[in-house]
């Protein structure tokens, strides 16, 4: 499978059918600033730039 099928899975698991099988690395997450659980959108960012390859 593509990686363009793999995206279009994890946006069908996330937006229309939960109940579609899909890697999790390809499905949107909701990211915010939430003290209590330490978890800061600037911290998110940084740790994905961090992991790509190319920006």
């Amino acid at each position: 499978m593509g990686k363009i099928d793999e995206v279009r899975l994890g946006f069908e698991t996330a937006y229309i059918d939960g109940s579609v099988v899909s890697n999790n690395i390809y499905r949107p997450e909701f990211v915010s600033n939430n003290h209590k659980a330490g978890k800061k959108v600037f911290s998110s960012i940084e740790d994905e730039l961090l992991a790509c390859d190319s920006f």
